[in-house]
């Protein structure tokens, strides 16, 4: 894989906690949400937006 800077990235973010991973590998690693791991795909790609 390349790492490109563009505008937009996709983040996957969790359900359970919210938090924002880079990808899919990163969020099976986070052991925060048993719940989240347990039930499967709980998580969705949200694109990366820089508005406050």
């Amino acid at each position: 894989m390349s790492t490109s800077t563009s505008t937009s990235r996709s983040k996957i973010r969790c359900f359970g906690c919210r938090d924002l991973f880079d990808t899919l590998e990163e969020y099976q690693r986070h052991s925060k949400c048993a719940d989240c791991m347990l039930t499967g795909e709980t998580w969705v790609t949200v694109e990366e937006e820089l508005e406050l």
